[in-house]
């Protein structure tokens, strides 16, 4: 879980147990939808699948420190 955590933003950090309740327990695959690189922040769409519904998030990446790192993650509405 601390690799997981290490993505995120130090301002994000408090929201991950939250973004985590969104997804379906256990998460059983991912799929990758899109990337979309740009040069200030990339984008991702991710969708996560297991036990109920299938969730689809959203997270924005940008370099922090010389990594990658996510600024904002949201779950999408479908």
């Amino acid at each position: 879980m601390e690799a997981v955590i290490a993505d995120f933003s130090e301002q994000l950090r408090p929201q991950v147990p939250q973004l985590a309740q969104a997804l379906p327990q256990p998460v059983k695959s991912a799929e990758v939808l899109s990337v979309e690189v740009g040069e200030e922040e990339s984008v991702a769409l991710i969708r996560y699948a297991g036990d109920g519904p299938e969730v689809t998030i959203r997270s924005h990446w940008r370099e922090v420190d010389g990594r990658p790192t996510i600024v904002h993650s949201a779950p999408v509405d479908d």
